[in-house]
């Protein structure tokens, strides 16, 4: 999406959004189990229903006709609707969610999730002797470093807050 492209001005790695469904005979993600694929036969047999189920998966694109809707979709993928309740590992998550409502216009609710993926990303990161991680000091615990894209990432972040701020 070029409008999250433009707000990872700083990354190299410029974080995407991954929105996905599970198709089957039942349709998108009723629970069906996954085709057989065993082996390269299995797989071949499997591929050849999916023409007919195509079909299928119609409406499930469908409903991402705006921006809001893929927004919605993302932040309900993700567990991103409630911003206290972000983990740790979705601060890139946080930060895209951010910024499509940027987009959208929604300024609080961009504040928001943009603050939520600011504190997560400036978090310290400790691994212990049997590798937990934690975010605070704790004896024999070694303190990893953030990356150079990490510390991009941070500031972007910062970059969109600032303007939303002023």
């Amino acid at each position: 999406m070029p409008a999250l492209a433009r707000r990872w001005s700083l990354s190299a790695v410029k974080p995407g959004l991954l929105l996905g469904a599970r198709l089957s005979a039942g349709g998108i993600d009723h629970g069906d189990a996954w085709l057989a694929a065993a082996n390269k036969t299995d797989l071949r047999e499997s591929l050849l229903c999916l023409p007919d189920w195509l079909s299928r998966a119609e409406p499930w694109f469908a409903r991402f006709n705006d921006l809001g809707a893929i927004a919605a979709a993302y932040a309900e993928r993700e567990a991103l609707t409630v911003p206290a309740e972000v983990m740790w590992t979705h601060q890139v998550m946080a930060a895209n969610y951010g910024f499509l409502l940027a987009e959208l216009g929604q300024r609080a609710a961009a504040l928001a999730s943009l603050q939520v993926a600011e504190l997560k990303m400036a978090l310290p990161v400790y691994y212990d002797r049997e590798g937990q991680m934690h975010h605070a000091a704790r004896k024999g615990a070694r303190q990893i470093r953030p990356g150079h894209d990490d510390l991009n990432r941070l500031v972007d972040v910062r970059i969109a807050l600032a303007a939303l701020r002023a």
